[in-house]
């Protein structure tokens, strides 16, 4: 996003970093996984928002089944708030450092 922009190279580079480290945990494993799916916090993220939460899809809400049924619920419900909070934390980061890339471009 910031590479078209005017910004030092050391903006963009922590701009490629922090987005980096994001992707890098949402690609990591939850804390506990079956023996034929280990779901990555992304792929919990997913499930959790659009089979359970935000929207009825039907592949989701298969799988959100089969997450509360493995008796491990508590353990997914509580990687998927970390997921959240994590979202919420670089949310909060990302607007901070745009702001601050904003006053730098005036």
């Amino acid at each position: 996003m910031h590479e078209s922009l005017p910004i030092s190279d050391e903006q963009k580079r922590v701009s490629r970093g922090s987005l980096s480290t994001l992707q890098e945990y949402l690609s990591t494993g939850c804390s506990a996984a079956f023996s034929d799916w280990a779901i990555t916090r992304a792929e919990l993220f997913e499930v959790f928002l659009y089979g359970r939460y935000a929207h009825n899809n039907p592949d989701k809400v298969h799988k959100v089944k089969r997450l509360i049924g493995s008796g491990l619920s508590v353990i997914y419900q509580s990687d998927f708030e970390d997921i959240v909070l994590t979202y919420i934390e670089y949310s909060l980061w990302y607007k901070a450092f745009n702001e601050r890339i904003i006053q730098s471009l005036k």
